[in-house]
């Protein structure tokens, strides 16, 4: 911010974000058709960033009692984002004639989720007569539904295609209570869904122990609440986090190297559904990673038993933006967002 002498970078704290994948299928009475259920985790991301003295996001709040401008001008202060998204289906899948497939769910979901300062509602006068956005302590939890299906088509004994459409899930509102600097007690609220998803797939084997496998996806983020709006409104509150609609781009190959050993290698890429001018708004979450790479390995520990395990990592990706202010990009003004992860991950599968 160079009007007021300000430049700084800071290292945000990333904290471990496990998940979750459980599924069970079993047999009815139609051999034909099975049916399943599972805990599936969706979502999930952890962000801190600590109130810094030089980088201008992260400066005290114009309304905090330790901002050394008076209130002339303020950050964010202590940022943290932690979200994380557990999926509940329960459905059922069968055949048909001519080489179809399909299965369809019941999608309910569990949303914990935690965002502050609370940039989302409006801010009240802090100790210097100041704005100051209320800090949010504890994280809250709701329930969501949605609904998902999906078919396939063997076209071939070496090639099939699928498609799956996932519906939005629909949260309950996210809440919180919060206290202002004066001791006033009020809550704060903010909706967010997943979005809808669609993809459309195919499997192709190369030999009788190869197999390409690619995909290409839709996210609707440019329509789900939370995402779809962006900017400041009147009452000082941001508005939601500007994303875009975003596409994906999935290839995969995996090849039997014994009959105990599978091994797998993947590249993902989806289009950045954070618009560069929203840099400034997505601080608490950078979730422009566009680029992943994966290896995994899948090892028969005994006729009944499968060890599965995999490493991605996200390539490293930059954006900027001005800072904005209610009445537009402040001149001379630059945020720079770097983001880049790793994932690892270790599963094991059960045959009874």
């Amino acid at each position: 911010m160079a009007a007021l002498g300000l430049k700084g970078s800071s290292d945000s704290t990333i904290n471990g974000v496990p998940y979750l994948s459980l599924m069970a299928t079993w047999k009815g009475s139609d051999p034909s058709t099975s049916w399943f259920a599972g805990a599936v985790s969706e979502a999930g991301l952890s962000f801190h960033a600590a109130t810094s003295a030089t980088n201008p996001i992260f400066f005290p709040q114009a309304g905090a009692r330790t901002n050394p401008f008076g209130g002339l001008f303020g950050g964010f202060g202590d940022v943290r984002s932690s979200l994380y998204v557990v999926r509940l289906p329960v459905g059922m899948s069968g055949s048909a004639p001519g080489g179809w497939s399909w299965g369809l769910a019941l999608a309910p979901s569990i949303g914990r989720n935690l965002f502050t300062p609370a940039a989302f509602a409006p801010p009240t006068l802090g100790a210097n007569g100041h704005p100051l956005y209320a800090t949010v302590q504890n994280q809250d939890i709701e329930l969501g539904f949605g609904v998902q299906g999906g078919v396939r088509w063997q076209a071939d004994k070496d090639l099939s295609f699928g498609l799956s459409l996932s519906t939005p899930t629909w949260f309950h509102t996210y809440s919180w209570s919060v206290t202002d600097s004066a001791g006033n007690s009020r809550t704060v609220n903010f909706e967010m869904n997943r979005p809808l998803t669609a993809q459309l797939g195919f499997n192709y084997a190369l030999a009788d122990t190869t197999h390409l496998i690619g995909d290409v996806g839709y996210i609707a983020y440019g329509s789900t609440k939370g995402f779809e709006n962006s900017g400041f409104r009147a009452d000082g509150s941001i508005a939601g986090l500007g994303w875009k609609d975003a596409y994906t781009f999935e290839l995969g190959l995996q090849h039997s190297l014994t009959q105990s050993v599978t091994l797998r290698a993947g590249y993902n890429y989806c289009t950045n559904p954070i618009p560069s001018e929203m840099t400034f708004y997505n601080v608490g979450s950078p979730l422009h990673v566009l680029q992943h790479l994966s290896v995994g390995a899948s090892v028969a520990l005994a006729p009944t038993v499968t060890l599965d395990l995999s490493y991605t990592r996200g390539l490293s990706n930059t954006q900027s933006s001005a800072w904005y202010t209610p009445r537009g990009p402040a001149p001379g003004t630059n945020l720079t967002s770097v983001t880049s992860g790793n994932e690892f991950a270790a599963g094991v599968t059960f045959k009874f």
